[in-house]
């Protein structure tokens, strides 16, 4: 029988080079797990063909958005330190528009804590575990809620 990894892998290589449609063209993804950050580099970069980076802490990914701009942000809720909910209070006094750019990811939606914050900012989430079809259809959300304006920028 085959391991977790050995399948997203067969997975990846069964996902055809999508050439990406309008919508945002730059992603950061927020994860201190390195196999998820991983993956959704794999998926956003080299298939979705996105320009992707990757940070392992909310402080690594405070410096990155210090020194640019993302159009989307793949933020996991639970880190150590400073964790998704703190770094999105942060992003607020950053840019009042980066909230809005949040695409949430967590394996703790049983939680009620967690099911009220989420309901409380209305972004939307990515639920681990997930699968490749998942990321692919959070963005084309994504790129639906977001005013008609950008969406023709990007």
């Amino acid at each position: 029988m085959s391991s977790h990894k050995e399948r997203q892998q067969l997975q990846l290589r069964q996902i055809p080079v999508i050439q990406k449609k309008a919508g945002p063209k730059s992603v950061l993804v927020v994860d201190d797990q390195p196999s998820i950050a991983k993956l959704l580099f794999e998926v956003l970069h080299k298939r979705l063909g996105y320009e992707t980076e990757i940070a392992v802490t909310g402080e690594e990914a405070i410096d990155k958005l210090s020194r640019r701009d993302y159009d989307v942000i793949f933020l996991d809720i639970r880190m150590p330190r400073l964790n998704g909910r703190d770094l999105l209070a942060l992003l607020k006094t950053m840019d009042e528009d980066l909230p809005h750019r949040v695409i949430f990811c967590t394996g703790d939606l049983l939680n009620p804590e967690t099911q009220t914050f989420l309901d409380q900012h209305k972004n939307l989430c990515l639920a681990k575990p997930f699968g490749l079809e998942d990321v692919n259809w959070v963005l084309e959300e994504f790129i639906k809620r977001r005013p008609r304006s950008e969406r023709s920028q990007s």
